[in-house]
């Protein structure tokens, strides 16, 4: 697909709607200070849709139930700041990113928790497959 095609189907996928990114939102990256909660590390940031880094972000919950639950209040509050988001491309991003999770822990060597952490999303993308499949 070249390139202007790609961003009209990604201007028309989602509305338009692009803002900055962290593009590395997880857990680790999340510091607490005096003043409060700070994002760091935002060697990754760009324009992009909020799913991603959403996708990112909840596929760290327990479960697909869990992730749902905390999208569905994550979307509340997009609400009320003018953003409409669907459900379907929140899982497609959430495929998205345990597909990239799944093969960069593939290529990973020195990670102790490496086994669990494949298992972990083995287990998020068979719950997807299910998901879509009903």
């Amino acid at each position: 697909m070249n390139q202007p095609r790609l961003w009209s189907y990604i201007n028309e996928t989602y509305q338009g709607r692009t803002t900055w990114t962290h593009g590395d939102l997880h857990r680790a990256n999340w510091v607490h200070s005096r003043r409060g909660w700070l994002l760091i590390d935002w060697a990754y940031a760009y324009v992009s849709t909020p799913y991603r880094d959403m996708a990112m972000l909840l596929s760290e919950a327990a479960n697909l139930h869990a992730a749902c639950s905390l999208w569905s209040n994550y979307v509340t509050n997009m609400k009320e700041a003018g953003w409409k988001l669907e459900e379907k491309f929140f899982l497609l991003s959430l495929v998205d990113h345990v597909v990239m999770m799944i093969g960069f822990l593939h290529l990973t060597e020195n990670d102790p928790a490496k086994n669990e952490k494949m298992q972990h999303y083995m287990s998020l993308l068979m719950e997807l497959a299910k998901a879509a499949a009903e």
